[in-house]
């Protein structure tokens, strides 16, 4: 009987997360077409001024006067370098974000269909590799990101991966044995014409990484450069041994015209903690019901991710 209870208990806790999942998704896809009042509107302004403006020498923002989040237009910024600790604690404590990509049309003229193509690609469903299809039994979906300076660095030879990406994607292909922790899973890493090299998969603090001389030797092989290259990678088992695997190809689009922003994945993450917080003082309503308690800028986070 006590089993009983513990799990109801349980099952009701998991249809009061569902539903606040629910409630959160439906508030952010309502957030492109909600007016602001303009003590909010002003508000949200100062805080992205303020955490852009640490990393770069002039920002100005303008913000029309419908006062709409869709409204909120950035002039172009010229950013700052950065120390190497400061830009490794920077990609660490964002990489659970989206790899964002802006247009700086003060230096480098992204043309629109550089744009276009960047956002319109659809990532394949398997690795495009011809000698590694049939090979593939179970696989998780693609992860993509845009090469940072230090995946590419020659002293620190590692890739670093959505953490988020690893739990949703990973861990249900993982058998009882297999624990990604900082010893790290080896396995066998596929290129764009099925040549292989071993890393390991590994689970640091903040975030995961693909680690070892193979990624190394990778990066050389491919001449891959930060910014310019965006890859590809999924995780499977191997259809005959049953082994964990990993598949990795890439994109290149031309020299300096495609800019990281780390600075604008920051401010993100301050406008969803601030129009959550105003949501949850206002008591809104959806169908009748208000915010849960619950509903955190943590819940976004993981239902954005996952």
């Amino acid at each position: 009987m006590e089993a009983e209870g513990s799990g109801a208990v349980g099952n009701g806790e998991h249809s009061v997360e569902s539903r606040e999942i629910a409630m959160a998704a439906l508030v952010l896809s309502s957030l492109k077409h909600q007016k602001l009042e303009p003590k909010t509107a002003s508000t949200l302004q100062d805080l992205k001024t303020k955490f852009l403006a640490q990393h770069a020498s002039t920002t100005t923002t303008t913000i029309s006067n419908s006062n709409s989040i869709n409204n909120i237009v950035q002039q172009p910024t010229k950013t700052l370098e950065k120390p190497l600790a400061e830009e490794e604690e920077e990609e660490a404590s964002h990489n659970n974000f989206y790899n964002g990509i802006i247009r700086n049309n003060s230096r480098n003229n992204i043309s629109e269909s550089i744009i276009m193509e960047i956002e319109s690609y659809v990532l394949p469903k398997i690795p495009p590799i011809a000698k590694v299809k049939e090979i593939i039994g179970r696989c998780s979906i693609p992860f993509e990101k845009q090469l940072t300076a230090s995946d590419v660095k020659e002293d620190q030879t590692r890739l670093t991966i959505n953490k988020c990406y690893v739990k949703a994607c990973l861990e249900p292909l993982l058998n009882d044995d297999e624990v990604p922790d900082h010893n790290g899973i080896t396995v066998p890493v596929y290129d764009p014409k099925g040549d292989m090299y071993k890393m390991s998969i590994k689970n640091w603090s903040k975030v995961c990484v693909l680690s070892g001389s193979g990624w190394k030797h990778f990066v050389l092989r491919h001449h891959l450069k930060e910014l310019q290259h965006f890859v590809t990678l999924w995780i499977f088992r191997h259809a005959n041994t049953s082994e964990l695997c990993v598949a990795i190809t890439y994109r290149q689009f031309p020299g300096n015209s495609i800019k990281m922003h780390l600075q604008l994945r920051l401010f993100f993450f301050f406008l969803v903690f601030f129009v959550t917080r105003t949501y949850k003082s206002t008591s809104t309503a959806i169908s009748g019901q208000g915010v849960p308690a619950r509903f955190t800028t943590v819940g976004i986070k993981q239902f954005l991710l996952l």
